[in-house]
């Protein structure tokens, strides 16, 4: 059977939604009736964002958990879309901490999970595919190195935050204390 108009197959899709819910509908994410008792997809979405300000307390809280810590460490925190807020290398941090730890910043952010050695869609990785994801996706985008964790604030993922330069419980420990600094999450649930 053809569908004979736009509004047809935006019905169909409504009725998707409500047999089905979010989990089991493909297609718009939100509907909102109309002035006329119809339906239409919502055009534009509120967002939330992290300031510079949220991202200072996030570096001051990094930074101090590793000093606790006793070892210099470079602190990264990116955007949303994955744009360096601010970069901190502390004295004596190595210099490839720098690229690590942004992109275990902006991987977080981008697949909105902790990095990880699993994949994207947190399947096990042998380390051949590990290496080829990597590559695929872009070195400075995708990593296996814990460390890096996304912020999310009232299930919207603002952005993500990358440590490198401790072992990986350090790094993760680190990133934790950060997001916990300023009352956000590492998941969406």
């Amino acid at each position: 059977m053809a569908i004979s108009s736009a509004g047809e197959a935006l019905h169909r899709r409504i009725e998707e939604f409500v047999k089905y819910g979010f989990k089991g509908f493909r297609g718009l994410t939100k509907i909102v009736e109309t002035n006329n008792g119809g339906y239409s997809p919502m055009l534009f979405a509120d967002t939330r964002r992290l300031t510079t300000a949220g991202a200072k307390k996030m570096m001051a809280a990094a930074i101090g958990r590793a000093e606790e810590f006793n070892i210099p460490v470079t602190v990264v925190v990116v955007d949303g879309g994955g744009h360096t807020i601010l970069l901190e290398r502390m004295d004596g941090g190595r210099f490839h901490t720098v690229h690590s730890s942004t992109t275990k910043a902006v991987c977080a952010a981008s697949n909105r999970r902790p990095t990880t050695t699993k994949g994207a869609q947190a399947q096990e990785l042998d380390t051949l595919h590990a290496i080829g994801l990597s590559l695929a996706a872009g070195p400075d985008r995708w990593t296996a190195m814990e460390g890096g964790f996304p912020i999310f604030i009232d299930g919207h993922c603002v952005g993500g935050i990358g440590v490198s330069g401790g072992d990986w419980e350090q790094d993760q420990a680190i990133a934790s204390a950060a997001v916990e600094a300023v009352g956000a999450d590492i998941s969406d649930a």
